[in-house]
């Protein structure tokens, strides 16, 4: 019942900061707020905190309902994936936060937390929007093919789940909140469209060929489940133990065996043979 209502609260806000109708966006987050208090309704209070702020961010409004400390683990008390959905975004709105700041190693590292978490409880509309925050960041540090790489990978995501609305929501949060990523986020939308669309395609276009030529290991579905957070070949590397050169052979034979031509596509194919 809290998502629900949290998620309905959420579209009517970014609607009505869409029309400039700020006002209105926070007289509603702070009837909720009122009414969460009145209730009890301790998770839902916690995600309009922090969804206040992040308006606030993305608005340039100045309100106090957003003020005071974001929450603590201690403060989550909830089911393991709800306390997890929380802790994903407390993580992305820091991030947000380094990422305004300048302190972009925190921010990146924050966005990875967050991006990870979101996969784990396969919160995709999250995965979006934590790996856009990612692209900027490591846009701004310098690393132009991998930032086209997230952003090309949250617009086939965008575009398998039909969440447009949230990829370019967070493209105009990150715009405002970051104007040295502006030019980044504006200027390769095209480029980044198109190779999201022909990366889909292509994937597509091979899924019903697309066949298992040779069984694959538990090794190498965990190296998949790994790929499909996002992870480096050196991060996954590093959580199962093993050399980087190890998880490139993986990825040989999982291209191999999959009939894949890249890592993206080896993952949409074995989501879609239920192999992750």
């Amino acid at each position: 019942m809290t998502d629900v209502v949290w998620n309905t609260v959420r579209s009517a806000v970014e609607v009505y900061i869409r029309r400039g109708d700020t006002s209105r966006a926070f007289l509603l987050l702070e009837r909720c707020r009122l009414t969460a208090n009145e209730r009890g309704l301790k998770r839902l209070g916690i995600l309009i905190r922090l969804g206040t702020e992040v308006f606030a961010m993305g608005s340039r409004t100045s309100t106090s309902l957003g003020i005071g400390p974001l929450p603590s683990d201690e403060d989550l008390v909830f089911l393991p994936n709800q306390n997890r959905a929380i802790r994903a975004e407390r993580e992305l709105l820091e991030a947000s936060r380094f990422l305004r700041d300048g302190k972009l190693g925190l921010a990146e590292r924050q966005a990875r937390k967050a991006l990870t978490n979101f996969a784990a409880i396969r919160d995709q509309r999250g995965e979006i929007r934590a790996q856009c925050t990612l692209a900027a960041t490591i846009h701004l540090m310098g690393d132009e093919k991998q930032a086209i790489k997230r952003m090309v990978d949250a617009n086939l995501q965008a575009q398998q789940l039909g969440a447009f609305r949230s990829l370019e929501n967070r493209r105009h949060f990150l715009r405002v909140i970051s104007p040295t990523a502006k030019a980044f986020l504006g200027q390769k939308a095209d480029q980044v469209s198109i190779a999201g669309k022909t990366a889909h395609e292509l994937t597509i276009s091979r899924l019903p060929a697309a066949h298992i030529s040779a069984p694959i290991s538990r090794k190498q579905i965990g190296v998949l489940q790994h790929a499909a957070l996002g992870l480096s070949n050196k991060e996954i590397a590093a959580r199962l133990h093993v050399t980087e050169d190890t998880v490139k052979w993986h990825f040989r034979r999982i291209l191999s065996s999959l009939n894949a031509s890249n890592r993206t596509e080896a993952v949409l194919i074995a989501r879609s043979k239920g192999l992750i």
